[in-house]
């Protein structure tokens, strides 16, 4: 956020600067977070943001908005959008169809069929069009039959849905394909998709014309998108749901050979298709790697949705997910639900990778979540169940050898102590934590062992002795290789 804000702030110190953002309903956290970011920064610097979003209660960009309405007064302005009045409606009639001379009974349909929605209006005019009711020639549009012949559907996802259905049978399966890949979609895709790719360019041209997608991006790959989200919605309900199924894996099939090309950016996207699919083994599989790769970039929400759709999937798989994979994502997930001060969630995650610990027998995993659960309830003040937890950590880590485990144990049962008026208690454990620490030279555990010891001393009024211990953190990245 700070880098991209840097920039924006540079951009803007040039000259003024508008920011534009569509269809932030369907916005991820992440992105959401951004822009409330950017948001402080138009107080300071040339810059405009413009935000459009449906009024959906769901969706994260909702909760911003509001925040935003509460916090920053008159500098915003929020614009509902109602339905177009009939004047507006006519206005909006003669300018896609180039002309004040619009037949009367053409207007009277398209206004009482689309009360207001814009889109709706523009679908009807085409409907028309399409069919041949209303033509163009030398004197100007005119109709060639009574209008209220021609059916027109009472909703829009209904005229979309016609629209669809009078494509050619080649045509129409490109743009479900499409659809099923999503609104925006890549021709490599397709291509790899439809049954027969020979006749793949013309089918995307003509949709092109049709004015149901467009060209997004031609390089370095063709990219398209759907003219409106809604055609997409309607071109995906035209299948049957065995058909989405089907096409759902061969599109996560197509994407899952890129996802080893390019990264961890197509986890998530391969996760979803599979899912649809329910192809369940497999979403597994997407769904852990897509945390992780959330993780990595610090998309928290993101993460912890990631790992949630995997133990739901593993729920699913049964005795067909490994347990060991199960342990992981608990422990993962709890690590992330701590950063978001969830204790409880996190709680109760680090007991359940406890009770699967115990289950596989895997004694390292069960020693880090004992310490987990003492650090947890130590944050919460419960102090007689933290001690439990961290003593019966640091009896196992003693009892299985886990030197590593020991060091950890004690500078978390000395943290304890420190917190809980024990300094002398505190020290003893941080004095053999470093011991091994320094025995095993690993960075992490002897900056926790001498920032202990650095404290007590600083309690004990110790000044030069705990910077010292302060110093040699500082000079530990140096001494040991930066590791």
């Amino acid at each position: 956020f700070v880098a991209f804000g840097e920039w924006v702030e540079a951009l803007s110190a040039e000259k003024s600067l508008v920011l534009a953002f569509d269809d932030l309903h369907w916005a991820d956290p992440s992105s959401v977070g951004l822009i409330e970011y950017l948001m402080a920064l138009a107080w300071h610097n040339p810059l405009l943001i413009l935000c459009v979003s449906r009024p959906d209660r769901e969706a994260p960009y909702w909760e911003v908005q509001e925040r935003a309405m509460a916090d920053y007064g008159d500098s915003l302005v929020h614009i509902p959008l109602s339905p177009l009045s009939s004047d507006e409606s006519r206005n909006l009639v003669d300018s896609l169809l180039q002309t004040e001379d619009v037949p009367s009974e053409v207007s009277r349909v398209v206004l009482s069929r689309a009360e207001g929605n814009p889109l709706f209006v523009e679908e009807v005019l085409r409907t028309l069009i399409e069919e041949g009711t209303l033509i163009r020639d030398e004197s100007g549009w005119r109709i060639t039959r009574t209008v209220d012949d021609t059916e027109i559907p009472d909703t829009l996802q209904g005229v979309l849905t016609a629209r669809i259905d009078r494509l050619d049978e080649e045509m129409k399966r490109v743009v479900q394909i499409a659809a099923v890949v999503g609104r925006v979609f890549q021709r490599y895709v397709l291509d790899r998709v439809v049954d027969d790719s020979s006749n793949l360019d013309n089918c995307l041209a003509q949709l092109q014309i049709a004015q149901i997608i467009r060209e997004r991006s031609p390089e370095p790959e063709p990219e398209y998108i759907f003219k409106h989200i809604l055609t997409q919605e309607a071109a995906y309900q035209s299948l049957l749901s065995q058909q989405r199924k089907a096409y759902h894996r061969k599109v996560a099939d197509a994407l899952a050979r890129l996802f080893w090309e390019r990264g961890e950016e197509y986890a998530g996207l391969v996760a979803a298709h599979y899912e649809r699919a329910e192809a369940w083994p497999r979403a597994f599989r997407y769904l852990q790697r897509a945390g992780d790769a959330a993780r990595t970039s610090f998309a928290i929400k993101e993460a912890i949705d990631y790992y949630s759709r995997a133990l739901q999937v593993a729920d699913r798989l049964g005795d067909a997910a490994e347990l060991a994979d199960c342990l992981s994502l608990y422990e993962r997930r709890g690590q992330l639900l701590v950063r978001l001060a969830d204790v409880e969630g996190a709680l109760e995650d680090y007991q359940r990778m406890r009770e699967l610990a115990q289950v596989i027998g895997d004694k390292k995993a069960e020693l880090r979540a004992l310490n987990e659960i003492g650090a947890l309830q130590a944050g919460r003040r419960d102090f007689v169940g933290a001690a439990d937890f961290f003593d019966q950590a640091l009896a196992l880590a003693r009892d299985i050898g886990d030197q590593a485990g020991v060091a950890d144990s004690l500078n978390r049962l000395g943290g304890f102590y420190f917190n809980t008026g024990k300094p002398e208690e505190a020290q003893t454990c941080h004095r053999e934590a470093l011991e091994s620490a320094r025995a095993l030279a690993d960075n992490a555990l002897l900056a926790a062992s001498l920032d202990g010891l650095g404290q007590i001393d600083l309690l004990k009024g110790r000044i030069r002795a705990s910077l010292d211990k302060y110093s040699q953190i500082a000079d530990l990245p140096r001494r040991l290789g930066g590791q």
